[in-house]
């Protein structure tokens, strides 16, 4: 095979995956849901995520008006200020992720947070139940309860008390906010 013919077919391979990300939803609803009146489906715009400055410098981003003055951690600052991330609310108390490459801010209380998806970043406010088998997840919470891993590299960062952990799943991190922001 010749260099241009190795170049082409990676160019198609990583045309077709990246066609095939474009359709990606969030799903809101109970986990057993089968109407579409429970659940509201969001369609992320380009199905890629929103991509910081990955310069190294140091983030210098604020709380947006209404949020917890006292988030100082700088991927949540991030989240939190990221005018592409989809602005969602519960229903019947669930949260429930199952797609890939996708920023979400939750603003109400919820009862059961289930995410089963890639690539998810997603900030909330208070979770009595966070239920996490998906990969590459990072999830920041003002009060959690409970929290059980199953999945592969999560981070789960919170601003309360220390939840209770079941963590089954590979090279997942659960710990409270960084007082000064560093990480």
């Amino acid at each position: 095979m010749t260099t241009l013919t190795r170049r082409a077919a990676a160019t198609t391979a990583a045309l077709a995956l990246a066609l095939s990300l474009g359709a990606c939803s969030i799903s809101i609803g109970t986990p057993d849901s089968s109407d579409n009146t429970s659940t509201q489906t969001a369609q992320q715009d380009g199905g890629q995520p929103a991509s910081g400055d990955d310069s190294g410098s140091a983030s210098t981003a604020a709380a947006p008006a209404g949020a917890n003055p006292n988030i100082v951690e700088p991927g949540w600052l991030e989240l939190l200020n990221n005018a592409d991330a989809t602005v969602m609310s519960p229903t019947n108390g669930q949260v429930m992720i199952d797609s890939a490459f996708v920023n979400a801010i939750v603003r109400d209380h919820v009862d059961t947070m289930t995410l089963t998806g890639t690539e998810i970043d997603i900030a909330a406010t208070s979770v009595d139940h966070l239920v996490i088998s998906g990969s590459f997840i990072d999830v920041y919470v003002e009060d959690v309860a409970s929290v059980t891993i199953t999945g592969t590299y999560v981070d789960v960062i919170y601003a309360g008390n220390p939840p209770t952990v079941d963590d089954t799943g590979f090279n997942n991190t659960v710990r409270q906010q960084s007082a000064d922001g560093d990480d």
